[in-house]
């Protein structure tokens, strides 16, 4: 698991809490939330970075009562870029690990002398396609609630993520450059904001899709088509905070 990112995610968390704008339906004791946090270390830092994380993962597993599970991938269209994702339990969750004293303490140590540029996003989770044992499965939006939402920046308020695994096409630069189209993501649909695909650094041959979509509708009605591999694991997420480098959505 991060440490930069986690000690930065508990700041930001302090000052800003999820429980305004749940969007799901279900209660803030049940719904799941998703963090996707796109980071890019300084070059000069990039492997202390890694080695950081990877000292600290183990740690943070077994700390932090609530963590589902989490992985860091590789970007593979930005050079450079990693993408770390945390599913958790439920809100309390999250606001527990806020609490850890070390996470406050190297917050400042994160962003500045590890972090060139980041984007993190936090949202709950209205569909799963693999929902865990340990949390209630994700439930349809309200009617009314599914309605186009203004983005709070370029990417939207609305992400899907789509992962596979044990995938022996995933070293090959052309397949991965094609899975988009190979999973039929509707390429020419004016919702879709932006897309990356990703490899895991934990787990050789997973690969990620992140999509940013304008609007419910559009995230809700893609579905990944079934390839030659285990079926993939399909979320998606309503977006309820945003953060890049140079201010908050």
């Amino acid at each position: 698991m991060d440490f930069p990112f986690f000690l930065f995610l508990a700041f930001w968390f302090h000052i800003t809490p999820l429980s305004a704008d749940i969007g799901c339906h279900l209660s803030m004791e049940t719904v799941m939330y998703s963090v996707l946090f796109e980071v890019q270390p300084r070059q000069d830092r990039f492997a202390d970075y890694l080695r950081l994380a990877s000292t600290l993962k183990p740690r943070v597993d077994r700390r932090v009562d609530g963590l589902i599970d989490n992985e860091r991938f590789e970007d593979t269209r930005r050079p450079g870029w990693l993408l770390s994702h945390s599913l958790w339990r439920d809100e309390q969750a999250v606001t527990r690990w806020q609490a850890t004293v070390e996470h406050h303490a190297a917050q400042a140590r994160g962003r500045a002398a590890i972090l060139a540029n980041y984007h993190v996003r936090v949202g709950n989770v209205c569909y799963d396609s693999h929902p865990p044992s340990c949390a209630a499965a994700p439930q349809a939006l309200r009617p009314g609630r599914a309605t186009r939402a203004e983005p709070a920046t370029s990417m939207g308020r609305w992400a899907t993520l789509t992962e596979l695994t044990d995938s022996a096409l995933a070293v090959d630069a052309a397949w991965r450059e094609q899975l988009p189209s190979r999973l039929g993501l509707p390429l020419n649909n004016g919702d879709l904001l932006d897309y990356s695909v990703f490899a895991s650094i934990y787990t050789p041959g997973k690969l990620a899709l992140l999509v940013s979509w304008a609007s419910y509708d559009a995230a809700s009605a893609w579905r990944p088509r079934q390839l030659d591999v285990p079926a993939p694991r399909h979320r998606t997420v309503r977006i309820m905070r945003e953060l890049i480098e140079g201010g908050r959505a």
